[in-house]
C-alpha cells in the first residue's frame, strides 16, 4: 500500500515522490514494516520498534553484503534480532514463501 500512495507517473516512468516533508521516512518505515510482517517470531515476542529497526538494518546489510555492528545497551534486542534473522532466512528451506529467494544465513558466534 505504501507504494501506491507515493508513486507518481511522469513520461512513462515511475518513481517515488519524496518532496513532501517526511515522505522519505514514511517510505523507509513502510518497507521496514513490510519486511517485519513476514518475519516469524516466537509466541511472547513483541515486534517493537527497536527489534524491527534492528532486523531491517541487519537485513539490508546482509542483502548488500555490508558489515553491520549491532551495538546497544543490554536488553536492546541485539541477540534476538540475530535469532529472528537466522530463523527466517534459511534460503530455499524458509518457512514463509517471502524468504526463499534470499540467501540462507548461518550464525557463527564467538
Amino acid at each position: 500500500k505504501i507504494w501506491d500512495t507515493l508513486r507518481i507517473r511522469q513520461r512513462d516512468s515511475e518513481y517515488l515522490d519524496l518532496r513532501e516533508d517526511g515522505a522519505f521516512e514514511r517510505t523507509i518505515e513502510g518497507i521496514r514494516d513490510n519486511f517485519c510482517q513476514h518475519m516469524i517470531v516466537d509466541d511472547g515476542i513483541a515486534m517493537n520498534k527497536a527489534l524491527s529497526e534492528n532486523i531491517f538494518v541487519v537485513l539490508v546489510g546482509i542483502l548488500n553484503k555490508i558489515p553491520v555492528f549491532l551495538v546497544g545497551k543490554p536488553g536492546s534486542s541485539k541477540t534476538l534480532t540475530m535469532q529472528v534473522i537466522s530463523t527466517n532466512l534459511q534460503g530455499k528451506q524458509s518457512a514463509k514463501e517471502f524468504w526463499p529467494k534470499l540467501p540462507a544465513v548461518y550464525l557463527s558466534q564467538y
